[in-house]
């Protein structure tokens, strides 16, 4: 499994994935990449059981990509599938 993603190659598997902006609440009701879900960065590591399976695979962007591929590293540790987005929201901007 890849563990990262482009933008484009994210646009090719259509809206049902489970896409989760880990940003905060703030910045998700200014923009998000549409059916993406909000789960700030806080919460998914304090209590990643609460919020992820383990049989399903998620694809997290932040802003720039920065923050997305830290927590996909310690997710994946887990044992969790995690993909993090390229570029993050930006590079979703610029597309």
């Amino acid at each position: 499994m890849d563990t990262d993603i482009s933008i484009s190659k994210l646009k090719l598997l259509g809206d049902k994935i489970n896409l989760i902006d880990i940003r905060d609440e703030k910045l998700f009701n200014q923009g998000r990449i549409l059916k993406a879900k909000n789960i700030p960065i806080y919460k998914l590591l304090s209590d990643s059981s609460f919020y992820l399976k383990e049989d399903e695979c998620y694809y997290l962007y932040c802003e720039k990509g920065c923050s997305s591929t830290y927590v996909c590293k310690m997710l994946a540790k887990e044992g969790y599938q995690v993909v993090n987005i390229i570029g993050g929201y930006r590079a979703w901007q610029q597309e």
